[in-house]
């Protein structure tokens, strides 16, 4: 189950002729399908929805980059994050690498996160503010009505 505002995957270090790839382009994107009529969902900055259901290279690059996963060994398991999203909401997400010839195929995988979670909080909760005194000064030359110190000798 994934989280209300994030989610993870597991993906294998791909291979650049058994070498390390250079590098991965990450993104993500809340299907056209997901708004439907009277739909809570709505797109955010975060991710904009494609103006079709269809998930493949035409449509990948104007999906919403996020931060890309770390090279590593080919061949290792690598955990991808994606943070700051809808709560209850699909998501789908590509993930490509760079090789010294290009980029390879896009994977694609389909997520939705989970429900918010509340915590009751139980007792008195007691909110507080600490005010500073601030003093300043007023010179005799205000007239006699004058509260604060005097400025210099008299």
């Amino acid at each position: 189950m994934q989280a209300a505002t994030s989610a993870a995957f597991t993906f294998r270090q791909a291979s650049d002729n058994g070498a390390p790839v250079i590098g991965y382009e990450l993104r993500y994107v809340i299907p056209a399908s997901s708004f439907t009529s009277g739909s809570l969902v709505k797109p955010t900055p975060y991710a904009t929805p494609v103006s079709s259901y269809t998930l493949d290279e035409t449509t990948f690059t104007r999906w919403t980059a996020a931060p890309a996963p770390a090279v590593a060994a080919p061949g290792a398991d690598s955990t991808v994050t994606l943070a700051d999203l809808l709560p209850e909401t699909e998501y789908a997400v590509g993930l490509r690498a760079k090789g010294a010839c290009g980029w390879s195929g896009i994977s694609f995988l389909r997520l939705h996160t989970g429900e918010p979670r509340y915590t009751k909080l139980s007792g008195c909760v007691i909110a507080t503010a600490r005010m500073a005194a601030i003093s300043i000064p007023t010179s005799r030359c205000c007239g006699a009505n004058a509260t604060g110190p005097p400025s210099g000798p008299a």
